[in-house]
């Protein structure tokens, strides 16, 4: 405010602008409308600045949308493929013998902290070649096979040390990972079934679960619970569901944020240059005419400002989503279609154009 005062008065009056020296810009053969426009942004940087400022933050709201929808999306589609199995069934008092039609299982509950939040983990010991999970154990017990979501959630590669938590016991078991499999349904590290006895220091036929792609008739009382595929999938539905409306207002907030913006922008631009409006209209010039010289050059700015800011905004938004679903224990599977990128390219264009649009009655 001081500095604004601080002009003479007759400054004031005229309403002068500070402008950019663009006088000498060498700008080679250029047609004369072309060369005018480039001048008019040079002249207004500030402003196509704030445009391209409030179009990154607008797409860090929708790069959160679109990682949200993304990660539901995928944990729906990866819980369906991935469960191979029809029915799960855990027992609180093991049999001796494993059903006919059955496939034997070591089951047990970790627990691994994650940015402040303890996640339950699944330890899982099988045998080579269950038909249920495409994993090959190896006979050690410290090398184990981890789930992709697993690995996903807290950014494990193969050959990686990492450890979980037996609460029960108070004790940490360390692991290295062998291999990585795919496995989106859950939190799962599996286990040559036989290590895992050896380690837990139980009886070479111990199981506690049991899956098989058939309903089995075991005793309900000898059982903690039976989970079926359709339970599974159904549970990963839910889960979409009640993400939906928040990823549609994000959506809708940040195509808000990027309207008012950009036709704050344009309105300021246009009105600055109201007095150089009025005598082109006066020399004959059309509104077609105007609204290329005035309008149409920021055409390029949006464009070209877009295919920055929104790889731009993806790639900060991944880094920062694990942080904002951390007490989330799923898989962070949020990579996109390019087809995705170019509806949200699209829908840019087309916003400004409908801006452009209501400026030109301005004019």
């Amino acid at each position: 405010i001081r500095k604004y005062l601080a002009r003479t008065p007759l400054s004031l009056m005229r309403k002068e602008q500070k402008r950019i020296k663009i006088r000498n810009l060498k700008l080679g053969k250029m047609g004369y409308i072309r060369k005018f426009q480039i001048r008019n942004i040079i002249k207004e940087l500030r402003t196509s600045l704030t445009v391209f400022f409030g179009m990154f933050i607008s797409l860090l709201i929708v790069m959160l949308a679109l990682n949200c929808y993304l990660m539901c999306t995928h944990v729906a589609q990866e819980s369906e493929r991935d469960t191979r199995f029809a029915y799960l069934y855990l027992y609180k008092y093991p049999d001796q013998t494993v059903p006919e039609g059955g496939e034997a299982a070591f089951a047990k509950t970790m627990h691994k902290k994650a940015m402040g939040y303890n996640m339950d983990i699944t330890l899982l010991g099988i045998h080579s070649g269950n038909p249920y999970f495409d994993v090959k154990t190896e006979k050690s017990e410290n090398k184990v096979v981890i789930a992709s979501a697993f690995a996903q959630k807290f950014r494990l590669k193969e050959g990686d040390i990492f450890y979980i938590t037996d609460e029960e016991e108070d004790r940490n078991y360390t692991f290295t990972v062998s291999g990585i499999t795919q496995y989106g349904t859950g939190m799962y590290v599996f286990m040559n079934i036989d290590s895992m006895r050896d380690l837990f220091d139980e009886s070479d036929q111990y199981f506690n679960a049991v899956f098989s792609n058939k309903e089995l008739a075991i005793d309900p009382g000898k059982l903690y619970s039976t989970i079926t595929k359709a339970d599974v999938t159904k549970s990963s539905e839910v889960f979409t569901s009640m993400m939906r409306p928040m990823i549609l207002m994000l959506t809708g907030v940040s195509v808000i944020i990027f309207a008012v913006v950009l036709y704050l922008m344009m309105n300021i631009m246009v009105a600055r240059s109201a007095l150089n409006i009025s005598m082109f209209k006066m020399f004959g010039y059309h509104k077609k005419e105007l609204k290329k010289l005035y309008l149409n050059g920021n055409m390029g700015t949006v464009a070209v400002g877009a295919l920055i800011c929104i790889p731009a905004a993806k790639i900060l938004m991944d880094r920062i989503y694990p942080y904002m679903i951390s007490n989330v224990a799923a898989g962070m599977n949020v990579k996109a279609q390019w087809w995705m990128y170019a509806g949200i390219y699209a829908m840019i264009l087309v916003l400004y154009g409908v801006i452009n649009t209501l400026q030109v009655r301005k004019i």
